[in-house]
């Protein structure tokens, strides 16, 4: 990815469009801000640059490692309070007649 810095200067896309067919821009602004300006591939492709962002595949394979998950029944339990039934649904009256 390319890191460029612009100026307040009002300024035409289309260099910039050029560069990001290459490859994507990290456009940074006099204030600080960051964007990033990138060409919209096929999915593949977006696919393949996600699993090689070794930071975001840590982030995501730690967030996975989480404690499992409860039902609601196992969580009210946990926490004490009592289990509660739903409500039956009504018939509705056309089908209480027959």
């Amino acid at each position: 990815m390319k890191t460029l810095e612009i100026s307040d200067r009002p300024r035409d896309l289309r260099p910039l469009l050029e560069l990001a067919s290459e490859e994507n821009l990290l456009i940074t602004t006099p204030g600080g801000r960051q964007f990033v300006l990138a060409e919209i591939d096929d999915f593949a492709e977006e696919v393949r640059l996600v699993r090689d962002n070794a930071e975001l595949m840590a982030f995501l394979k730690a967030r996975s490692r989480g404690s499992r998950t409860l039902t609601e029944a196992q969580l009210r339990k946990r926490l004490g309070l009592r289990l509660t039934t739903r409500p039956r649904k009504r018939r509705s009256q056309a089908s209480s007649r027959r």
